[in-house]
């Protein structure tokens, strides 16, 4: 009995200590087709805050985020959970965002499952001047160049089946992308919650993705990255970090909330070069 107790106080320790720390991961993404006066382009990406505690109004997060240097914030969905409805601190902490940059945010699934809260928690958004990109487009000029940021609003019928369970969901193609947010124009930086269509991504054009929606695999093993998805598929293909087809490159960050094991919570500083 002794023995056990030790190692439940040691899984207890270690489960612990991996839902302390914050990592901030810097990268560059190099792209051909980025317009030059891109060069060099910050974005800070976030996503899944949902289901975590980093204090009162986000404080250690923020205190995380502060001395950072970033062009703009794009969070990939999940902000709030399926379940959750006092928005209060999620607006508090989307404000001192927008304090040093411009914010875009997309829809994960748990605001599409939680449509009322969400669309409370949009309008608090827009009024702070958040832009949500539902199924929108918005484009960013530099020196007389252009990035489009798109944003797709993922369904839930493509993340769950109705009767809750995950096997043989349907896949939101190409075509899909293009009826929502029509033909691709300039360099694109595509966001969407789930890495898990970036076939169908690169089909489109999308030059980025940025997405989350897997929270690193929650837990991480060396060699082997990360172990389960939200829809209960061990080992997925893609679980975080960078990903290439073709000229077409994906981003999945680990996320901030939920329950993770050797997979601290991550904010990513990503660098555009051509």
């Amino acid at each position: 009995m002794i023995a056990l107790a030790i190692v439940v106080f040691a899984f207890a320790f270690i489960f612990l200590l991996s839902n302390i720390f914050i990592t901030t991961t810097q990268i560059t993404v190099k792209s051909d087709s980025l317009p030059k006066e891109f060069e060099g382009y910050k974005i800070l990406h976030l996503s899944d805050l949902h289901l975590k505690n980093f204090g009162h109004n986000y404080k250690r997060l923020l205190d995380k985020i502060k001395p950072l240097e970033f062009d703009i914030v794009v969070f990939t969905g999940d902000l709030i959970s399926r379940h959750e409805h006092d928005i209060s601190e999620k607006i508090f902490f989307m404000k001192e965002l927008i304090k040093k940059a411009p914010v875009y945010f997309i829809y994960g699934n748990h605001e599409v499952e939680n449509p009322l809260t969400t669309d409370k928690m949009c309008k608090e958004l827009v009024k702070i001047g958040v832009n949500i990109l539902d199924n929108k487009t918005y484009q960013v000029e530099k020196g007389g160049e252009k990035v489009d940021i798109c944003g797709i609003t993922i369904e839930k019928k493509f993340y769950k089946n109705k009767d809750k369970t995950y096997k043989d969901l349907p896949t939101p193609n190409a075509e899909y992308i293009n009826e929502r947010l029509g033909k691709k124009k300039n360099f694109t930086l595509f966001l969407s919650h789930t890495p898990f269509y970036f076939d169908e991504y690169a089909k489109w054009g999308a030059d980025l993705t940025l997405c989350g929606h897997v929270h690193g695999g929650a837990i991480r093993l060396p060699f082997i990255n990360g172990l389960l998805s939200p829809e209960r598929k061990f080992f997925p293909k893609y679980s975080a970090g960078l990903y290439k087809k073709g000229d077409c490159q994906m981003y999945v960050s680990r996320g901030l909330g939920k329950p993770r094991i050797f997979n601290n919570s991550q904010i990513t500083i990503i660098t555009l070069d051509k």
